[in-house]
């Protein structure tokens, strides 16, 4: 896929978290207390306080780790920090799936027991516990905010300074062969690690007897090609015949028979293994390839 056709299927996208911040800076008093203790010098010494153990923010932090993965799951990586391209046909799902998650943030929010944090805060901290640190509701201190940021120059730079706005439109187009190269390497070394550990499953113990071989072995490869071809951005043929020939191979392919038929995990490990080279070599010289035509 050329820039250009990048530019039409894809946009930025941003995901960004309101987080209540769990540790306080201790008072100029109480570093010097401390310093005290251990007879430092107190401007050499940096303390501070945890307000909020990390067991009753447990279903938050949870939350909070679903949708930075459904972001990854759904988006490609982009050489701008905090921003992510992901396919325009993906938005509208997108952004539904957010709303949902945003809402069961600030639901477990909403379920913090402010007395029962006090209260713990109260026993844990002794005389460093200050109670103007904890808010009565802690629904609108914990958020997810998500956006379609611009990776383009702003048309109105072209009028007032076009060679500024000539020079944005360059590193843009070089952002984007970034971007490409950064997508082919993800889904290469993905690929790659999920070849591996299906190859070493149907690798015979040292003393020759079967291995253990779970469902998700299969599995894990199987839901890697429905995301192929959902997000690929189709940069390099080679990876996609092999994708392509890959899934050929163990299409119908079921967790039970490769358990119990030695002929087929035999047959099957050596087309892994094929593949694992030829991957291999590959992540040596693509990226760099790509990556300085980009530069």
């Amino acid at each position: 896929m050329e820039k250009s056709e990048v530019r039409e299927l894809t946009t930025a996208s941003r995901v960004s978290f309101t987080w209540f911040g769990v540790t306080r800076t201790l008072e100029k008093a109480d570093q010097a207390r401390a310093a005290q203790t251990f007879d430092a010098d107190r401007d050499s010494l940096r303390a501070s306080k945890r307000l909020i153990p990390p067991r009753l923010l447990r279903p938050l932090t949870t939350i909070r780790g679903r949708i930075r993965a459904y972001w990854l799951d759904h988006s490609l990586p982009f050489p701008s920090d905090g921003v992510r391209l992901m396919q325009r046909a993906d938005v509208a799902g997108f952004d539904a799936a957010m709303r949902e998650f945003a809402h069961a943030l600030t639901v477990a929010a909403r379920d913090l027991d402010a007395q029962e944090i006090r209260t713990d805060a109260h026993r844990r901290l002794g005389d460093l516990y200050d109670a103007a640190d904890y808010p009565d509701d802690y629904g609108e201190r914990f958020s997810v905010l998500w956006d379609w940021p611009s990776i383009e120059p702003p048309t109105y730079l072209f009028e007032l300074a076009p060679a500024v706005y000539a020079a944005e439109k360059q590193r843009v187009a070089a952002q984007l062969d970034t971007a490409i190269a950064m997508a082919e390497a993800a889904f290469r070394e993905e690929f790659g690690g999920l070849v591996q550990h299906l190859c070493e499953c149907l690798t015979p113990a040292t003393d020759g007897t079967r291995r253990i071989f779970r469902d998700s072995a299969i599995t894990n490869v199987t839901e890697f090609f429905d995301r192929y071809r959902r997000m690929s951005i189709r940069s390099s043929t080679e990876l996609d015949t092999m994708i392509a020939d890959l899934e050929a191979r163990i299409s119908g392919v079921a967790p039970a028979s490769l358990r119990t038929d030695d002929s087929l995990r035999t047959s099957l490990h050596a087309d892994l293994g094929i593949a694992s080279e030829t991957l291999a070599a590959q992540v040596e010289l693509e990226p760099t390839r790509r990556l300085r035509r980009a530069a």
